[in-house]
């Protein structure tokens, strides 16, 4: 696909970007924080089966939002989207500038 096609077909689409979608995503992972931080108080099987599931799902989150805020898709503020990109980076171990920077360049055209 060259870059008119892809363009054209992007114009169609909506990507408007709001915040009370951003505090949706923000206030389900702080709720899953909590539900981890109650589980990991307890002992057992079920208690470590329920925290290292919630870590994936809260892991895959964080990765998938981080990726979001690179392309600052998340909040129709730029300096938000840099901010909570690098909160997240350190949610999923990596360095968000120097991540975005490799990231960037992998949709150049």
């Amino acid at each position: 696909m060259n870059r008119a096609a892809y363009l054209s077909i992007r114009r169609q689409l909506n990507f408007e970007k709001e915040n009370s979608r951003l505090l949706l995503r923000l206030g389900a992972d702080s709720s899953l924080y909590l539900i981890l931080w109650h589980l990991l108080s307890y002992d057992g099987d079920l208690a470590l089966l329920g925290s290292q599931t919630i870590m994936a799902i809260l892991f895959f989150r964080a990765f998938s939002l981080m990726h979001d805020f690179v392309h600052l898709a998340q909040s129709p503020s730029a300096k938000l989207n840099l901010l909570l990109g690098r909160v997240y980076g350190v949610l999923c171990l990596l360095p968000f500038d120097a991540w975005r920077d490799i990231h960037l360049k992998h949709h150049r055209w």
